[in-house]
């Protein structure tokens, strides 16, 4: 009988283990995707007299629902450009994803806030990211939140972040 309990102890320890090991590569496959993502991001330029007030990112099933994982990569900066210059500045601004080996068709955007608000309903979730960061607005500077988001990579795994 001893046997027979040690036998099963040692079932279901390589069991758990397993099952363990799916879900921390999974994990460490997201994590690893979110890094190279932010990384490229973070190697976009910016125009002159732009600076840097808050970086965010987060993986997850941010919108939407089913098994799938989103990431989003953020900054929020303050500028002295003109709009329609912040704009132009980004339109070609692409993030490499190391998972397809290439630079992504999703294109970085630009989310402009006023009076602390957010203008799109989208934006709404991203403004949420900064709203504790937001500086005060002052004539001649935009505040603009410039971001990454990869919506909808089926590629979620076990990660429960995605779930």
């Amino acid at each position: 009988m001893k046997k027979f309990i040690l036998t099963c102890l040692k079932a279901y320890v390589i069991v758990a283990l397993a099952i363990y090991a799916i879900f921390a590569i999974s994990l460490g496959i997201n994590n690893w995707k979110m890094r190279s993502t932010l990384s490229s991001f973070q190697a976009i330029s910016h125009p002159a007299g732009s600076k840097l007030i808050h970086t965010t990112n987060a993986i997850g099933l941010l919108v939407g629902n089913g098994n799938h994982c989103d990431f989003f990569v953020g900054e929020l900066r303050t500028s002295t450009a003109s709009r329609a210059a912040i704009e132009k500045h980004y339109q070609s601004a692409r993030v490499w994803n190391p998972i397809t080996n290439r630079y992504t068709t999703g294109e970085v955007q630009v989310s402009f806030v006023q009076q602390g608000q957010a203008i799109h309903d989208f934006d709404k979730y991203i403004l949420g990211k900064f709203e504790t960061k937001m500086p005060p607005s002052t004539a001649g500077r935009q505040n603009y939140i410039v971001f990454f988001f990869d919506g909808g990579d089926d590629n979620a795994g076990c990660d429960i972040r995605c779930m």
